[in-house]
């Protein structure tokens, strides 16, 4: 049976709040030989054993790592018992199962999430946020990243800083976050009215080149057909249509004219001309309609109508972009001579 002594020293010594140094002192031993076994290098000899579990409080059986599956299945099942438990119920169970675990980093984020509410609206007394920020406290002093715990735990101690006035605090918290979707949740509780409004509609409109190129990335794969490759960009296509319902961002329908090409070329590819030319209509539609717009301004529509847009100039003209990429399109070569590809054509000269 495998002996976890060195992780389990290093765990207690953390928990701890102690240096290598300290504990070597405090049991007799030298710094390099509590590294070694940390590293798990070597086991220490039998005689300290005792020593080193009287000193940090743990049985023979915790201190070699031989019960601690059975730990880890009761503090999972305190966890599970909180969350299944109403507000005031499942703080009781997290205090029990703490004073029972007193190391636990899971059963310390237990007891905080629990007095939290683990929901956004949940609201707190300033001594339930002070009791909730001395949990994170005590873990992060001891080594434990914010990002390791689960993933509303920022969002929750930034909620019990402001709780008790130190934004400041709060603001220092979120700034180390690593997801930006995170940090974009967490940072939304210093904002208010105006600004609020500003920062997530710059949030939300950064969310759409990436999932428009993810889509075209879908269909250069061959794990589509023709006709479910041509739904994939109706979706994209609704979605900028969702975000400007006054199709007044350029860059929206920029992105969903090319789309409305790709359409073109598979109808054509399914023996669909009628539907290519539907779709190439389109696409000239919204081309002509961006080279229509001012060089700047901010669209009308409801989730984008705090953005400074930079519009394209005449000298840019999507016309024709849109020309060229219709006229190397080879696919296009089945239609170039048919009177409804000449009539499209005519539209962008």
């Amino acid at each position: 049976m495998e002996l976890n002594i060195g992780a389990t020293i290093k765990r207690l010594r953390k928990n701890r709040g102690i240096t290598q140094e300290e504990l070597a002192s405090a049991i007799g031993v030298t710094t390099q030989a509590i590294s070694k076994w940390e590293r798990g290098e070597g086991y220490p000899d039998i005689t300290f054993l005792p020593d080193i579990s009287e000193y940090f409080s743990v049985t023979l059986d915790t201190l070699c790592g031989i019960d601690e599956r059975r730990n880890k299945e009761q503090i999972s099942s305190i966890i599970n018992a909180t969350a299944d438990a109403s507000y005031e119920e499942g703080i009781k169970i997290a205090r029990e199962g703490l004073s029972k675990f007193p190391y636990s980093v899971l059963l310390k984020n237990n007891l905080a999430q629990a007095l939290m509410g683990c929901t956004e609206n949940h609201t707190v007394s300033k001594d339930v946020a002070k009791e909730v920020i001395g949990l994170y406290e005590d873990l992060l002093h001891h080594g434990t990243d914010i990002n390791d715990l689960s993933p509303n735990v920022p969002f929750l101690l930034c909620k019990a800083y402001i709780s008790i006035g130190k934004r400041e605090k709060a603001k220092q918290i979120a700034l180390q976050i690593h997801g930006k979707r995170e940090r974009d949740r967490v940072w939304c509780q210093f904002l208010k009215d105006e600004e609020l409004v500003i920062h997530v509609q710059n949030s939300v409109i950064q969310l759409l080149p990436d999932i428009h190129f993810m889509i075209k990335d879908l269909l250069n794969t061959s794990c589509y057909e023709a006709k479910e490759k041509i739904s994939l960009c109706e979706k994209m296509i609704g979605i900028y249509q969702l975000y400007d319902e006054c199709r007044q961002w350029p860059i929206g329908l920029i992105f969903s004219y090319q789309l409305y090409v790709k359409i073109a070329a598979l109808a054509i590819k399914m023996n669909d001309m009628k539907g290519s030319f539907t779709a190439l209509d389109k696409a000239a539609d919204l081309a002509i309609r961006t080279d229509l717009l001012p060089d700047e301004g901010k669209p009308a529509s409801l989730l984008i109508n705090r953005i400074e847009f930079q519009y394209l100039s005449d000298d840019a003209s999507e016309k024709a972009q849109l020309l060229k990429e219709i006229e190397e399109e080879p696919t296009f070569e089945a239609i170039r001579k048919t009177s409804e590809y000449k009539r499209i054509i005519s539209r962008l000269l």
